[in-house]
């Protein structure tokens, strides 16, 4: 019988054991967590870059005006409004690209090269990846190390006739001037 306490007395403690570490059941609980609030709908997202590059494209700004649209469409993909005005902006950009191409040409044939690099620069910031510009303009422009021209204001000096035309002198060359008279162009 004592073997039988014994084996008892071990089955009630493997059981004390067993329940002591066995999980705890859960209780369904009634709260369920916040739900996240609704994302954005993607058009609502777009508006700013379309909106921005509105404004830039009626400033004239047509190369940032289609990044800001291609910006736009891929927030918001499926936007055909979006779509075709990158695609009206291609086309005002390659016209615009043509236009400044033909007259740098021109320019670089009448020999006025600084406008010829004007004209080619604006085909770079229309379109940087334009290889008939970067040629040109390493190739056909010449370096220009400066500019000289004579400007001509009109001024009116506290003793001179009224609206006299007079060449642009220096301060301190100016006879007519001082410190107090303020010089008015």
């Amino acid at each position: 019988m004592s073997g039988f306490r014994l084996l008892l007395l071990g089955v009630v403690a493997l059981m004390a054991t067993a329940c002591a570490t066995a999980e705890p059941e859960r209780v369904a609980t009634t709260t369920q967590p916040a739900p996240k609030p609704p994302a954005p709908p993607r058009q609502a997202l777009a508006a700013p870059y379309n909106d921005r590059a509105q404004a830039l494209e009626s400033d004239g700004r047509l190369r940032e005006a289609l990044q800001a649209r291609q910006i736009a469409l891929t927030i918001n993909p499926d936007d055909a409004a979006a779509r075709a005005a990158v695609a009206a902006l291609q086309a005002k950009i390659e016209e615009q690209v043509a236009v400044q191409l033909k007259e740098g040409r021109a320019a670089t044939q009448r020999g006025a090269q600084v406008v010829a690099r004007r004209h080619y620069l604006a085909v770079l910031a229309l379109d940087p990846n334009n290889r008939a510009a970067f040629e040109a303009l390493r190739e056909q422009t010449q370096e220009v190390d400066g500019i000289s021209h004579t400007v001509k204001a009109r001024r009116r000096w506290p003793d001179s006739p009224r609206n006299t035309m007079a060449t642009a002198r220096s301060p301190r060359s100016s006879p007519r001037r001082t410190s107090s008279s303020p010089m008015r162009v």
